[in-house]
């Protein structure tokens, strides 16, 4: 509790803001482990290429979410109106049961070993570790960056929020992508096969550069129209317009870095990515953003220009890595 009210309050959340949203994101923070071992199990089923599944269980997690946090949260069909804990309860009633299905459906491939295999866990550990740090890395770079558009205002907030909402009809394909990837790629070099890993990630760049291509195109030309669907706020709508602009001429840069990063993991070079993810966040989003929004005083355009520069250079770096094709020596069970 005492984390959550600090962190709120370190991003700015007014005192009325932070009691109602205390109670949701306490009982969120206890259903973390079945959102973690849904993900744990989707990536264990899509390693193996099966990609169907993990997408049924999401889909069922989901409309089991809308279905319980109706009534929870507003008081319908007989149930109590708890608000924001309606939903949280919702979270993990719908989360609890995705992954008592993805359970269910790795029963077969699930063989517990009698004895500790200390050989896997470090090979876990070795390419894991890294994964985890990169998040760490990510989310903590977003945490600074979104105060700094705070110190904005809620408008231009607002604005930033209902953005990267649109822009996930871009980003989701492109995470998708970017999987496929990483299955592909780690089953072809694991046989061998290094010419075909790199004809996967090739077609894997294309699909995802013309597909978010294509949703850039419409962020550009038509951001009022997405803006409206989702604000009636002409303020937002205003600011909103800007940041889709720059988030459309990010589309390539992003679905090349999501694509390469999944082929490198797919290859095991984890720890090149963290080291991408640390350069693009720390070394140039954050300081960037930084400077334009404590020492410059810019508008907001600048603080989000750098998420073009941010992407850009990670990029360049994945291109390298994988072209230098460095990933072939790595080994990683040992």
């Amino acid at each position: 509790m005492a984390i959550n009210r600090l962190a709120m309050q370190q991003l700015g959340a007014e005192p009325t803001v932070i009691e109602l949203a205390l109670p949701y994101s306490t009982l969120i923070f206890l259903v973390i482990p079945f959102t973690v071992l849904i993900q744990v199990l989707s990536s264990i089923l899509q390693g193996t290429g099966e990609t169907r599944t993990p997408m049924y269980a999401m889909i069922v997690v989901n409309l089991l979410h809308i279905l319980i946090a109706y009534p929870l949260i507003y008081g319908r069909w007989g149930a109590p109106a708890m608000g924001l804990k309606g939903a949280a309860i919702a979270v993990g009633l719908a989360e609890a049961t995705g992954a008592a299905y993805l359970m269910l459906r790795c029963h077969p491939i699930l063989k517990p070993s009698s004895k500790l295999r200390f050989d896997l866990i470090r090979s876990i550990w070795d390419v894991g570790a890294p994964v985890s740090g990169e998040r760490i890395v990510q989310q903590a770079g977003i945490l600074i960056y979104t105060k700094l558009v705070l110190l904005y205002g809620t408008v231009s907030y607002a604005a930033h929020q209902v953005g990267l909402s649109i822009e996930s009809l871009s980003f989701l394909p492109g995470y998708g992508f970017a999987i496929a990837a990483a299955t592909m790629v780690g089953q072809s070099i694991g046989a061998g096969k290094y010419t075909r890993a790199k004809l996967e990630n090739w077609e894997a760049n294309r699909l995802a550069t013309l597909i978010m291509a294509s949703m850039g195109i419409v962020f550009f030309f038509f951001p009022y129209v997405l803006l409206r669907v989702f604000t009636t706020d002409e303020a937002v709508i205003e600011l909103g317009t800007v940041f889709l602009k720059i988030v459309a001429l990010l589309q390539i840069p992003l679905a090349l870095t999501m694509v390469l990063a999944g082929s490198l993991r797919g290859a095991g070079d984890t720890r090149f990515i963290m080291g991408t993810t640390m350069v693009g966040m720390w070394g140039v989003r954050v300081p960037m953003a930084l400077i334009v929004a404590l020492w410059l005083h810019l508008s907001v355009f600048y603080v989000w220009s750098a998420m073009i520069a941010d992407w850009t250079v990670r990029m360049a770096l994945l291109l390298w890595r994988y072209q230098s094709e460095r990933w072939r020596a790595i080994q990683v069970i040992r």
